[in-house]
């Protein structure tokens, strides 16, 4: 906690006050993490259209990686396995996630010419699960051309399975 305070500038006994103990500061920093982290994707998607969204996602994903909250992100999800008020709040992230996708990704295909073949929750779920597997693989190392050309393939797979929308 000390070295906590230290950092940011502020008395121990500060800290204490808002935080008496080490989990509530874990639990409140994941929070900021995690939201950090989820507005950026969602201004993403929702900011840009078609290809140039998935060029925005992508740069979200890749800064993500840079700045070290996808790397926090994985080892918030190694603490929380003994830690059920952390693992209550990376699931309501997860939640709230899924949520967001689920809201811009039929938007997104249709913005791309496809017609949703799966459910909005099918998609929302693929999508999610395979955005988060590739800023693991961002924050762990991964060679970021070849993350982004998974990324494309993976994108290219989506829209053709989706079918053609129609005029």
């Amino acid at each position: 906690m000390a070295r906590v305070a230290a950092s940011a500038g502020v008395s121990t006994a500060l800290l204490h006050y808002h935080y008496d103990t080490r989990q509530r500061l874990l639990v409140a920093a994941a929070n900021v993490l995690l939201q950090t982290r989820q507005r950026a994707r969602a201004v993403a998607a929702r900011e840009h259209r078609g290809l140039a969204a998935l060029d925005a996602i992508w740069q979200a994903l890749v800064a993500a990686a840079r700045d070290g909250t996808e790397r926090a992100r994985v080892e918030l999800n190694s603490i929380a396995a003994s830690d059920g008020e952390l693992a209550s709040r990376l699931a309501t992230a997860r939640s709230e996630e899924r949520a967001m996708w689920l809201a811009v990704v039929p938007t997104l295909l249709r913005d791309l010419g496809a017609a949703p073949a799966l459910s909005s929750e099918e998609l929302a779920a693929l999508v999610h699960t395979t955005v988060d597997a590739l800023g693991t693989q961002l924050a762990l190392g991964e060679d970021p051309v070849s993350a982004r050309a998974t990324y494309d393939a993976f994108w290219l797979l989506l829209v053709s399975a989706q079918g053609r929308e129609r005029s």
